[in-house]
Order: C-alpha cells, then structure tokens, then sequence
C-alpha cells in the first residue's frame, strides 16, 4: 500500500470544467485546485483540505495549496526517504500532457508547463549601437509564461484526432503490446512533449530525432541505415511530395542530427528542419498508436517495413497501410517566421 501521497504544484496549466477539471495520466492526477474538495478521498486524503491547510499553516506561513493546479500521485517513500522517483514520475506525465500539443502547426507558440522553475517570467532585451552610423537600436521580448495553457473543450475536440489518446491507451495498458515496447512508446512521447515545450532550436530538433531513433532502432547497432530505410519505407509514400524529395529530407536532418551529436555542430539547423522532424514524428507516432493491434513490438515495425518496402518494389498492394496525416503544415512560411522569432 502506498504511504505518502505526493503533491506538487503545476504551473501555466488551466484544467477547464469542460474536460471535468482533471486528467490522470500514466497513475498521476492532474486537478484543479477547486476539484481537491470533491476527490480527496480518492486521491488518498482522509481530512478535509481544509483541516489539511489549517495543520499545515503552524508551521509555514502559506497554503498547501495556493495555485490553481497540482499533480498528485501515491508512493511507498520509505522514512526520511527523498521523493526522487515519484517527482520524476510526475515530471514524465506532463511532458506526456506536453505532447498532447505536439505538432508542427503548434510549434512556438506552445507555453512551457511544468514543476516549480517555469512560473517565472523574464524579460530578454539586447541593444545595438553602430559604431559608423551612430544609430542604435534595442529588442525585448518577454519569455514565457506569457499565459496559461488551457486545456477545455476545443483541446478535447483537437486530441480526438491527434496521437496522445491512442499512445496514452499503449502507455496505461489498455492497448496490449510488449513491455519494452511499451517503454520505447512512453519514451518518444516523452521526448515529443519536451520538445514541444523548449524555446530552443537545437534542443526541440535534437528530442525530435532521439524521439524518432527510440522508436525505429532502439538502440541497435548501425542505426544511421535502418534510421532511414525504415522512416522512407512507412511515411514518405502517404506525403504530397514525391518520395525522393522526402528522402532527401530524411538525409539531410539525420546529417544535421549526427553534426549536433558527434561534432556538436548546430549552425546547419534551421527552422525547417525541425518542421520537418516534427512532421515524421507525428505522422511516426499517430500511426504506430493506430496499428497497435499488428505492431505488439519493434520486430513487428521493422517486418512491417521490409515488406512495405518489398511490396512497394514490385507494385503490390499493401495490406496495412501507414496513413500520412498531413504532409507540410498549413501556413508553413508564418510558422517559420514565428519560430525565427521566438527561438534563439
């Protein structure tokens, strides 16, 4: 039985009462302060929050519970043990919510949400002075939190057509595939959401591509060929350009991938590029999730390549088909702008 029940406030997150004020995702609650009242007791509290907050207050001079959304989660935490394991848990499960937002359309504009350390609002401003002209000229730009992130009915309508539902379900359990792959699903959302979130160029490119390698090598040697073969094999015959434009795609953001890993070069990558990675993981995510019921492991995806593949050579019918969900974004040149913009 679980001893504590931890406790942790989420930032820059409104639950709206139209999707019920709460979601729990992979064992851990995510609630609106103004639900506490209604769910302690499932949640594990046997006084009233208000009996909580009265007790709590001898001995610090705030409330338990003073913003307006929190993360629960219950642990066996051995005496005077550290909660390292059930906060990482925590964390994971946002950036699982995170990825609920994940798309290219969605890129930079996209409020980091998280644990204590993403309430805070900075201002960032360079100035510039010519030294020939004498001119001068200055840019501020306010980072986030500009505002909450809100999920209401309009996310709800948005996630029924978007992978997290179908990858929560492989997560949780009640898709039945392989534990380990399993774990390899639950990493790349992971990955997704943290890329969603980060302001940063190189570091939102680089999860997508570690999200992408999770799923189609897990780790396997001579990856840089299967990387490949696989990802044209699945998604790059669903897209509006020809396969061969997609294919030189492909290699390029892998080329940019191993010169931001192997040589910690990172003047090649553009906004573009994360589109594009963007788009795959999507596409790579959305479609394992859907096919959960003939890809119970990575073996089935790499066999389910091969004969995509074979197939395609001798212009057969494919059986089961990986399904493009979109190939470039709408309004590709505006999100580029944005993300030039707001990444640095």
């Amino acid at each position: 039985m679980p001893t504590s029940i931890i406790c942790v406030p989420v930032y820059n997150l409104e639950l709206s009462s139209d999707i019920g004020s709460e979601i729990i995702v992979d064992g851990v609650t995510i609630v609106s302060k103004k639900k506490l009242h209604n769910i302690r007791k499932r949640l594990g509290f046997y006084q009233r929050i208000l009996e909580i907050e009265q007790d709590y207050s001898q001995w610090y001079n705030h409330s338990p519970f003073d913003k307006e959304t929190y993360a629960f989660i219950k642990w066996n935490l051995k005496d005077n043990e550290k909660p390292y394991a059930p906060l990482r848990k925590i964390k994971e499960a946002l950036f699982i919510l995170a990825s609920s937002l994940f798309s290219a359309s969605n890129r930079a504009l996209i409020e980091p949400v998280g644990l204590p350390g993403h309430e805070l609002a900075n201002l960032h401003s360079y100035f510039i002075y010519d030294t020939s002209s004498k001119a001068s000229r200055a840019s501020f730009r306010r980072s986030p939190p500009f505002e909450r992130c809100r999920l209401d009915s309009q996310w709800n309508s948005i996630v029924k057509h978007h992978f997290f539902l179908e990858v929560l379900k492989i997560i949780e359990g009640k898709y039945i595939v392989d534990e380990n792959w399993k774990k390899q699903i639950r990493k790349a959302a992971i990955f997704a959401g943290q890329s969603i979130l980060t302001l940063d160029l190189n570091v939102a490119f680089l999860y997508d591509m570690i999200a992408i390698e999770s799923i189609l090598t897990g780790g396997e040697g001579k990856h840089c060929e299967a990387f490949k073969e696989r990802l044209y094999a699945l998604l790059t015959w669903h897209f509006d350009r020809s396969p061969g434009q997609w294919e030189e795609i492909i290699d390029e953001i892998y080329t940019l991938r191993n010169d931001l890993v192997h040589d910690g070069t990172t003047e090649g990558i553009k906004p573009i590029n994360l589109i594009y990675s963007d788009i795959l993981l999507y596409n790579l995510l959305w479609n394992i999730a859907a096919a959960h019921k003939i890809i119970k492991n990575q073996s089935d995806l790499i066999e389910l390549s091969k004969t995509i593949k074979a197939k395609q050579y001798l212009g057969l019918k494919i059986k089961h088909q990986f399904r493009g969900r979109f190939s470039e974004p709408s309004g590709i040149t505006n999100i580029i702008k944005r993300i030039e913009k707001n990444m640095e």
